[in-house]
């Protein structure tokens, strides 16, 4: 990489954090006051409580346990409950005595919006597309996560998925590099965060990359020890009957975009249950549990897509990180818009595989059906419960089939020499 090129992505870096830093920050961000009020409530003593009860669906209301810790701490906005495992309850205990929440929010703000730079400049070093110099991989990745629901939305509410989403593509970047150590490290540190990310060493399962299976198989063991240790068994099963509880819920809302919610959409939205935060927060949430044949669906096409991942990781190909992590998310119960930044941030490669009339048109109308003007077009295009939800599936299912058939060009003609 060249002097200029250095040189061109911090200007643009430093352009980037004077804007996004002023509009993002100061917000009420209810996803990351979730983990801060449980955290808070289990230094105080309160347990497995702290997880929603699983004798009704997934509805992200806050159970009345964390409900108590939203009160001291006088938050009035919507209350979301914890999801996350118990290890960062004990991660984050002591910084609620130590540090006011305001701080946090303002390093958390900081952070994201790092991690939103790091995790295109990632993406363009795992692929190294020959015809996408970094500058210009990273002013359109930048463009395709923060003026779209899938990033925008995500630095909006300070989610925890921008760091889960940054160590994955930082596994990916680390693979292609030949550091599989790091790269086993980064994934399992993802996995921690939220489970999911463990589906995709079926990658290294198909690279038959041992090494890098084994040091994401061992972090992940030594994270999961400490986490038993610091917080005890019964807030691990407290967990897992969440993630439970999770996978068999029918849910519905403008920024859900996945399959099962696209099938509970188009077939019972109508005897679905409304989920209410108060007068004073409007929700377009339903939920319901899935019917047996829906769960069964989502298995099917969960596996479906674990097996095609097994069986084109054999081509060694960085962009297949891209695709499986679209392709997982489409399958998931409960897949909001943000879980697509890891396939978002890819989302330039398609100019180096394909090149600029067929990548740049594929890349440019998969972001434009996701950005925040598109929102009334759907509403005016489809007469749905949410138009969105319908609009905004069918666009990620169509980047993650573009970016899979991009993957049919030969990478190795289309990458940048490492340096």
């Amino acid at each position: 990489m060249s002097n200029r090129d250095v040189f061109l992505t911090a200007i643009l870096a430093a352009i980037y954090l004077l804007l996004a830093i002023p509009a993002f920050s100061g917000l009420s961000n209810p996803d990351l006051m979730a983990p801060w009020a449980a955290a808070m409530a289990w230094t105080e003593g309160a347990g497995p409580e702290l997880y929603a009860g699983t004798d009704a669906p997934f509805d992200t209301l806050a159970p009345p346990a964390l409900q108590a810790a939203f009160d001291r701490l006088d938050y009035q906005d919507p209350r979301f409950g914890y999801i996350y495992p118990p290890l960062w309850l004990a991660v984050l205990g002591p910084l609620t005595e130590a540090v006011p929440y305001p701080a946090f929010l303002t390093a958390a703000t900081w952070a994201n919006n790092l991690m939103m730079v790091g995790m295109v400049a990632l993406a363009w070093r795992a692929v190294r597309p020959a015809r996408v110099p970094l500058p210009l991989f990273l002013l359109l990745g930048l463009l395709a996560l923060a003026l779209t629901q899938v990033g925008g939305l995500a630095l909006y509410y300070n989610q925890v998925q921008i760091a889960v989403s940054f160590l994955v593509v930082l596994a990916a970047e680390r693979t292609a590099a030949r550091a599989p150590l790091a790269a086993g490290v980064a994934l399992a540190l993802a996995a921690a965060l939220k489970g999911y990310p463990a589906l995709l060493a079926v990658i290294w399962l198909g690279q038959r990359d041992w090494r890098a299976l084994a040091a994401f198989a061992l972090s992940g063991a030594g994270l999961a020890a400490l986490s038993v240790g610091l917080t005890g068994w019964d807030m691990h099963l407290a967990y897992l009957d969440q993630l439970q509880q999770v996978a068999a819920t029918a849910f519905v809302t403008p920024v859900t975009f996945s399959l099962p919610s696209l099938l509970a959409h188009l077939t019972m939205v109508e005897t679905m249950e409304p989920v209410s935060y108060g007068a004073a927060h409007p929700s377009q949430i339903v939920v319901a549990w899935q019917p047996g044949w829906m769960r069964a669906a989502t298995l099917a096409g969960l596996a479906g897509v674990l097996a095609g991942t097994f069986w084109a990781a054999r081509r060694g190909d960085p962009l297949l990180w891209a695709v499986a992590a679209g392709a997982v998310s489409l399958c998931t119960a409960v897949a909001w818009s943000h879980h697509f930044l890891v396939t978002f941030a890819f989302l330039p490669a398609l100019i180096g595989r394909l090149g600029w009339p067929l990548g740049g048109g594929l890349a440019f109308l998969g972001a434009a059906a996701v950005s925040y003007p598109a929102v009334p077009l759907w509403g005016r295009l489809l007469e749905a419960y949410a138009p969105l939800q319908i609009g905004g599936t069918v666009a990620v299912l169509a980047v993650v089939v573009a970016l899979a058939a991009a993957m049919v060009v030969d990478h190795r003609e289309t990458r940048r020499p490492q340096g």
